[in-house]
């Protein structure tokens, strides 16, 4: 009868061994800095053409319905000039630490209208997808190039930013942890 205890409370600490080895994070242990960076954008020549761009670099996302494996990029863009600002998201590119291009920037979620007024702020998210359709393991993802488009009028001003990849996880909010340890007790 105790071996038979014993048996069963074995098979459950196995049980939860197994559920607490499976990945449900939808991200890969990608973070990279800045976070955010920060940038501003003018276009010479035309009066009142200014814009402050954050980007921060959310995480490498997991493959899931409807989108392969990809970088996701969110993208704050606020107006402080006097004229229109227009965000090209389609001119958004992004590459690996050894120049490899991912996808084209495709909508991540739903952004803000992609022209800015004097004063607003328009916020995007992007997912580019990974290169060749290969894994995070057989990319050099030490770094990522973002290079990204604002219109003023009649003129296209692009820039560039560069983030490096550190070495913790993704932060992972999920209330469920589970944990595995040893003990013993003597009954006398």
């Amino acid at each position: 009868m105790r071996a038979l205890r014993t048996l069963s409370l074995t098979a459950a600490a196995l049980s939860l061994v197994g559920l607490a080895s499976c990945s449900s994070s939808p991200w890969y242990d990608h973070r990279f800095v800045p976070a955010p960076i920060e940038t501003a954008i003018s276009a010479d020549g035309t009066a009142g053409a200014q814009v402050r761009a954050l980007v921060t670099v959310i995480g490498i996302q997991r493959a899931q319905e409807g989108h392969p494996d990809r970088a996701v990029i969110r993208v704050r863009i606020e107006n402080i000039g006097t004229v229109p600002a227009t965000f090209v998201p389609e001119a958004a590119s992004l590459l690996t630490a050894d120049l490899n291009a991912f996808g084209p920037g495709e909508p991540a979620a739903p952004g803000s209208p992609n022209e800015i007024p004097p004063g607003g702020n328009g916020q995007y998210e992007l997912g580019f997808a990974l290169p060749g359709g290969k894994k995070p393991r057989e990319l050099d993802l030490s770094g990522l190039n973002l290079r990204l488009t604002v219109g003023f009028a009649d003129k296209r001003v692009t820039t560039g930013m560069t983030f490096q990849r550190t070495d913790y996880g993704y932060y992972d909010s999920s209330p469920v942890h589970v944990g595995v340890g040893f003990g013993f007790t003597s009954v006398h």
